[in-house]
């Protein structure tokens, strides 16, 4: 009878003692692509064996104990590391979403299958969680407050980028190669509410201090235009006194003209009163000659 592993989607590694495979002297077992089998002897591991129909009995000369299966598939894992605790007290979820394989057998079994038979995916998860997230991630996270985490994206790609590097190397020590990695945070519903309530707290009094930045400017031009128009008019009287006093030199000149005019028509009439009054008066002479 012919071993072949029935599994499910969540389990990555399963041990089978000698006994359950069937067969009294020899053992046979189906590798299906992406497994391989592991060979042991009460818990040493002997070799690793790949995909095909295998005949086992003692393998290198040395009786074995135990099979063990292991899924070498690509898998996508999502899990949720619930209630993390920030510096003001509140407490934020993040979603992990992990596409990874494993690709030392040996490693893996070494690291965490040990005394147990089987190993999947929920157990993985708890691993990561002891050994990288509570004292790597959630420990940084403490260190903040919500108000300080929410919308600070710089701060959380740089926490994503080193949780990365820290898993790869982790993962790396099992056997087990990390794909790819997606890290979503969930802040509470509430504390959107209570910034939703902020943000529009914070429009109205953005909207009213343009408002009374508006009024401000608006009382400022109409100041001005005041000032323009008091100018204006001192301006306007200036001007009108200015042209009043030119007309009235003006005036003055041309009556100054005019005098000027009067006494030299009057210098001349005296001129010519004067050579009238000689001319009478050679000719008064002239008639007393005569006779």
């Amino acid at each position: 009878m012919t071993k072949v592993w029935e599994r499910d989607e969540n389990t990555l590694a399963q041990r089978f003692m000698k006994n359950e495979l069937g067969g009294i002297f020899r053992k046979h077992i189906l590798v299906r692509d992406n497994e391989s089998a592991v060979i042991e002897k009460e818990g040493q591991i002997y070799e690793k064996i790949g995909s095909g129909l295998h005949t086992i009995s003692s393998f290198l000369d040395r009786e074995f104990t135990e099979v063990v299966f292991v899924d070498n598939s690509i898998k996508n894992v999502k899990e949720k590391a619930s209630d993390i605790w920030t510096k003001d007290d509140k407490k934020i979820n993040a979603v992990f979403e992990m596409k990874f394989r494993i690709y030392d057998p040996k490693k893996f079994i070494k690291n965490l299958l040990k005394t147990k038979n089987i190993f999947g995916t929920e157990e993985l998860w708890d691993e990561i969680y002891t050994e990288l997230l509570s004292k790597v991630l959630i420990p940084e996270i403490r260190k903040r407050s919500i108000d300080e985490l929410y919308g600070n994206r710089e701060f959380l790609k740089s926490l994503e980028a080193s949780f990365d590097i820290e898993l790869k190397k982790l993962l790396n020590l099992w056997g087990i190669e990390l794909i790819s990695i997606s890290l979503l945070w969930e802040f509470p519903p509430e504390y959107e509410s209570f910034l939703k309530e902020r943000s529009l707290v914070k429009e109205k009094g953005e909207i009213e201090e343009i408002q009374h930045k508006e009024e401000l400017k608006r009382a400022m031009r109409e100041k001005e235009l005041e000032s323009i128009k008091k100018t204006s008019d001192l301006e306007k009287k200036v001007i009108e006194k200015e042209i009043e006093m030119e007309l009235e030199r003006k005036q003055m000149q041309r009556d100054m003209e005019e005098a000027l005019e009067a006494i030299k028509l009057k210098e001349i009439k005296d001129k010519k009163k004067i050579l009238t009054e000689l001319e009478r008066k050679k000719l008064g002479l002239k008639e007393n000659s005569d006779q």
